[in-house]
């Protein structure tokens, strides 16, 4: 099928121009995406994509959210919180709840946990603290069939049984009036404010188990006598109350209420009634004088009800466990209540939070106290300062490292294969890879590179924080007078970097200097020679700009090899499989210091080469997805994503942050909210309706990506000539386009593609220099025809 470019997007303006109620206005990027510092924007990449069209829209994301400036980060507000972190030490992968605060008090939640002075049916005063213990639940990488719908997440996966938390009123063991002993001759028909709510105690009595408190939510409520009526305000509600029956049966005193029109239940002081709305009346005291002119009055509460708190016992909430409440995500718990006592005191009593069923705390996935609604666990967001992406894939039957180092993009071909082994470290047998094995504390490497085999090396320079990489290759050695000048190619930038006119001659490059020991121009052999005054270098180390290290196979054919040995990056002709070592920097930014470090284990199939496993624990993407996502357990959580294609060649991707990662997880009083960042995502094009009300920029041609191919009118994938044919973009050419979007036609969508890849990747680099226009039906190919 022929698609007609101009004809689609004539037809999209006309349709969004009849069904739109706004008209959009000729602009220039970065508008309508950043407008006045506020975002509202995301960015859409195949799902399939390749690895630098996800750099690319990294890289674009990046240049966006600089020029925003009217949000921040994502916060939770609206109450009292604590950020379970210090100062120089942030939430990480695998750190537990209880790894930051022994135990949380007033200092850090001043009104859920305040001190407090309890006073007693003799008026004796007397001080009690409240704290929180968290428990050991760790933050992990999971994926569970019950939860986000089978895909991986960071967060916290607790099992059923899991402790979350012990809270603890304490009283002190002297009254406020310095008495000596903390008696409670009468408990009932007192007040104590726990959890940030004051509850009035109805009931205090012994029973088989220890003592027995039963407590009415007393926050909001009043007295109200026959004939008159009462207004509360609970939150946002409004309730009249009044009496519509109050007498005494002969054994106690018994009141009707009338609540916004509705009657409830004959109540007896301590009992509660359920509203429509979930509200409890609670009755907290009857007063009935029987004789002519007498009055009759009821005290009363409206809120949770009545909380049962027994030694030894799960709580009750109005007469129910506590276990058979759900709260919005259909998770139970059990709450059990411990007291210590004696006959005459009270000392303190705990309250035991643990799960009935599999629960999960993730973003947008709070776990609430339940009963009390006071408390919750909450986690915002999972932040990775950086994202680098380093790719392994293969190239004509070698596997082949694309990443960034010190002078920019590299692509590093390591390994070659005759099909059955691995036969030549690099990319074929006339232009082959040089490592060799360095010491921990050496300053010196040596290199002999043979020009009719094409050799390149890499030079590694670490120095506790710093680090430096460069890839030569030697071009040529020339007799001058017998001098033989030789010639080195850097591979990033692919000119003749280092010229050296004769034996003895130096060059400097960073923090190495090369010398040229040795050459030949007959036999075509050189000797480098590398050296620095402090730190260490490798020749068999690759580190990236950000300072992720990876080690490099190391041609060992007189001594056997063991590719099984983690780390250890050596290789000989006989071997079908090598692992190569992968290394973070710990939390403080030092180069090959990060705890045990990972493996990517690179194999052989029919058609090349290709990375087949990973050390890290992986899972599915998504459901039938033929992408594997790992998360490395450790203060900067590299993400491994493997691709394991049904037919073809796999390939992998390390995306790295450069930087300490963490989450912010919260203890928030349940009344907290969360506010989202407005920053720019990058999300997948399965993954577009999450961000369908806002502009868009779809990164990739209408073969990886179904975002454009639906903005190109295509229900179907279009490649190589009928993407051509649909966008006048063909070979070594990209299309810059906007459109009315297809997912909200108050917003634009602008297709930025190439042909293939490296063109995509040149459409963003244009669109960066901030000149295109966001007008609708707006499009240019480049190059620019002459």
């Amino acid at each position: 099928m022929k698609f007609n470019f101009k004809k689609i997007a004539s037809v999209m303006a006309t349709t969004v121009m009849l069904g739109s109620t706004i008209a959009f206005s000729a602009a220039a990027y970065p508008t309508p995406f950043v407008s006045s510092g506020v975002a509202d924007a995301a960015i859409v990449v195949g799902s399939a994509a390749a690895a630098t069209d996800m750099a690319a829209a990294t890289d674009l994301q990046a240049s966006l959210n600089a020029g925003v400036t009217a949000t921040g980060a994502t916060t939770i507000s609206g109450g009292d919180t604590v950020k379970l972190e210090r100062a120089a030490d942030k939430f990480n992968m695998n750190n537990q709840l209880d790894d930051f605060y022994a135990t949380i008090d007033e200092e850090e939640f001043s009104q859920v946990l305040a001190k407090g002075v309890y006073l007693n049916d003799d008026n004796t005063e007397y001080k009690y603290d409240q704290k929180i213990a968290l428990s050991a639940e760790a933050l992990t990488f999971f994926q569970d069939s019950s939860f986000n719908d089978d895909k991986p997440i960071i967060g916290f996966n607790m099992d059923s049984g899991d402790l979350i938390l012990n809270y603890t009123l304490d009283f002190t063991p002297t009254n406020a009036d310095g008495g000596t002993a903390a008696t409670f001759p009468k408990l009932d028909n007192t007040k104590i404010k726990m959890l940030g709510k004051e509850f009035y105690i109805s009931a205090a009595e012994t029973t088989a188990n220890g003592m027995k408190l039963s407590l009415l939510d007393s926050a909001n409520g009043g007295v109200v006598a026959e004939g008159e009526e009462q207004t509360v305000v609970v939150g946002d509600k409004t309730y009249t109350v009044s009496i519509d029956f109050i007498g005494n049966d002969g054994t106690s005193n018994e009141v009707k209420l009338n609540v916004n029109g509705v009657i409830t239940n004959t109540l007896n002081k301590g009992e509660t009634y359920k509203l429509a709305d979930g509200t409890y009346v609670g009755i907290k005291d009857i007063s009935v004088q029987n004789y002519a002119g007498g009055t009759k009055k009821a005290e009363f509460t409206l809120g949770m009800g009545k909380v049962v708190l027994e030694n030894g016992q799960e709580v009750k909430l109005n007469d129910e466990d506590i276990s058979t409440l759900e709260d919005e995500h259909g998770y139970t718990s059990t709450i059990t209540t411990y007291i210590t006592n004696t006959s005459t005191a009270l000392d303190k009593f705990i309250l035991e939070w643990k799960l009935d069923d599999d629960a999960w705390v993730a973003p947008g996935t709070d776990l609430v106290m339940p009963g009390f609604n006071a408390i919750k666990l909450s986690m915002t967001e999972f932040v990775t300062p950086k994202k680098e992406v380093t790719t392994l894939s293969d190239s004509g039957d070698s596997m082949v490292i694309s990443t960034t180092i010190t002078d920019g993009e590299v692509k590093l071909p390591i390994l070659h294969t005759n099909l059955t082994n691995f036969d030549y470290l690099g990319e074929k047998a006339t232009h082959q890879l040089i490592t060799n094995r360095t010491a921990q504390t050496q300053t010196v490497t040596y290199y002999k590179v043979n020009e009719s085999l094409n050799n390149y090396f890499v030079t590694t320079w670490i120095n506790g924080d710093d680090s430096e990489s460069y890839v030569y290759e030697i071009t040529s050695i020339t007799d001058n007078s017998a001098k033989n000048t030789t010639k080195l190619k850097n591979l990033v930038t692919g000119g003749s970097d280092i010229e050296f006119s004769e034996v003895g001659d130096t060059a400097d490059r960073g923090q190495i200097t090369y010398t040229l020991d040795a050459a030949d121009d007959t036999e075509k052999w050189a000797t480098i020679r590398a050296t620095v005054g402090s730190g260490t270098l490798y020749g068999d180390l690759l580190t990236t700009r950000e300072g992720l290290t990876m080690r490099l196979p190391i041609n060992l054919t007189s001594v056997a090899a063991d590719s099984s040995v983690l780390g250890d990056g050596l290789i000989s002709y006989n071997h079908t499989s090598w692992k190569m070592n992968v290394t973070e920097e710990d939390k403080d930014g030092n180069v090959n210091k990060g705890n045990t470090g990972f493996t990517i284990t690179i194999g052989i199939d029919t058609d090349g080469t290709e990375p087949s496993a990973t050390s890290i624990t992986s899972y599915d993407e998504e459901e039938d997805s033929d992408w594997e996502l790992g998360v490395k357990v450790s203060d900067l959580a590299t993400n491994v994503r493997v691709y394991k294609p049904s037919s073809g060649l796999g390939k992998a991707e390390i995306i790295y942050a450069g930087e300490e990662s963490y989450a912010n997880v919260y203890l928030a009083e349940s009344a907290a909210t969360t506010t989202s960042s407005a920053q720019i995502a990058v999300v997948k094009d399965t993954e577009v309706t999450s961000v369908k009300d806002k502009n868009l920029i779809v990164v990739g041609g209408s073969c990886i990506n179904t975002v454009a191919a639906t903005l190109l009118g295509s229900s179907t994938p279009m490649c190589g000539d009928a993407f051509a044919t649909a966008t006048g973009a063909g070979v070594g050419k990209y299309l810059i386009a906007t459109y009315a979007s297809t997912y909200n036609t108050q917003k634009v969508a602008m297709l930025v593609a190439g042909y293939d890849a490296t063109d995509t990747t040149a459409a963003i680099a244009k669109v960066k220099e901030g000149a295109e226009s966001t007008e609708v039906d707006s499009s240019v190919v480049y190059p620019l025809a002459v």
